[in-house]
């Protein structure tokens, strides 16, 4: 089956690459991306994804829930690779997805660092990879505008 993949980045002024590592690398920082419409559970052994080891092994599985209430999907969390505070890799798989392969890195630049995230995918059921792909980039832009906005209000308080 045909991966299908996208890339989604942000630039962000004025801040270290380990403090957006600090919020990028934490659960809570992912369902603020990804919230209020979608949240990922996870163990609270594993309350930052740096506690996750990056051993190729499935380590537990996270529920994607619809307002934090209607579970929809069983994600799969596997990362082959974890290097704070630069970037991961992540190979897992959900009900819809055969194989997700998600990169994400944190790169110091001259006025702060960049956020980008390197996605592909192999759908499960053939024929869906151009709409699955379309709504995780879809899901990948509404992230980094979250991201994006989290830190030019980081001055202010929450």
């Amino acid at each position: 089956m045909a991966s299908r993949s996208f890339e989604e980045h942000s630039e962000l002024e004025g801040v270290t690459q380990e403090e957006v590592w600090e919020r990028v690398a934490s659960w809570e920082g992912v369902n603020h991306e990804l919230g209020p419409i979608l949240t990922m559970s996870h163990p609270a052994r594993y309350a930052k994804v740096a506690d996750v080891p990056a051993d190729g092994q499935v380590h537990f599985t996270s529920y994607f829930k619809l307002g934090g209430v209607v579970p929809f999907d069983a994600h799969r969390i596997t990362f082959r690779e974890l290097v704070v505070p630069s970037h991961f890799d992540e190979c897992s798989s959900n009900l819809l997805l055969r194989r997700w392969l998600h990169h994400r890195s944190v790169t110091p630049t001259e006025d702060g660092v960049c956020v980008r995230d390197r996605c592909s995918l192999v759908p499960r059921i053939p024929g869906t990879g151009a709409l699955l792909a379309r709504i995780y980039a879809a899901i990948f832009r509404r992230r980094h505008r979250r991201l994006r906005a989290w830190f030019s209000e980081a001055d202010e308080p929450h």
